[in-house]
């Protein structure tokens, strides 16, 4: 029988996700590649682009991005103004913006991402996701440290939470890992 930590690290990002979500997440914000611009991190590492080009004039869906028109500036780049509960978009039924968040963290593994601050998680993140969000705060932040706090995942509240100065995915993970590891195993 697998331990809780064993079962984390051994099992597929894709089980238990909720891929309809993520599938309306990506379609509605569109994706980046520039983590300033970032709202949650998914699974599979890619960002949600929050800069709020999906509700903007002059841009356009494209690939999965959203891009200005033709002769049309970029003036929305480096910048997020999409709040992390503006996901609710992506829901059928009404859900609450706290709720399609929590469902995010939740049901789609997403890393809840504040550029240039820190992280927010209710589960242990994948790999790849982790090295997007360290390596995208590294790329863009040279003063302040990671803040990364663990949630419950009914309520919200902060279990755990720490800052790390100079952040490298190891060190990250490992916190991380013996964070979710069961009671029982840390003894």
């Amino acid at each position: 029988m697998l331990s809780f930590l064993q079962f984390i690290q051994e099992m597929s990002p894709d089980d238990d996700l909720d891929h309809e979500v993520i599938h309306r997440a990506k379609t509605e914000f569109g994706t980046t590649s520039n983590p300033r611009e970032a709202g949650y991190i998914l699974h599979d590492g890619t960002m949600l682009d929050f800069t709020g080009r999906h509700q903007a004039v002059g841009y356009h869906h494209v690939n999965g991005r959203n891009v200005p028109k033709p002769g049309q500036p970029d003036y929305l780049k480096n910048t997020r103004n999409t709040d992390h509960r503006e996901v609710a978009d992506c829901f059928p039924n009404n859900i609450g913006g706290h709720d399609a968040m929590m469902h995010m963290m939740n049901k789609c593994n997403a890393i809840r991402y504040a550029p240039g601050m820190g992280m927010h998680v209710t589960r242990m993140p994948t790999m790849k996701s982790l090295q997007v969000a360290v390596g995208g705060h590294r790329a863009i932040e040279r003063v302040h440290g990671l803040h990364i706090e663990i949630a419950h995942p009914d309520s919200c509240d902060t279990l755990h939470s720490k800052e790390f100065k100079n952040p490298n995915v190891e060190k990250v993970r490992s916190w991380l890992e013996s964070k979710f590891k069961p009671k029982k195993e840390q003894d």
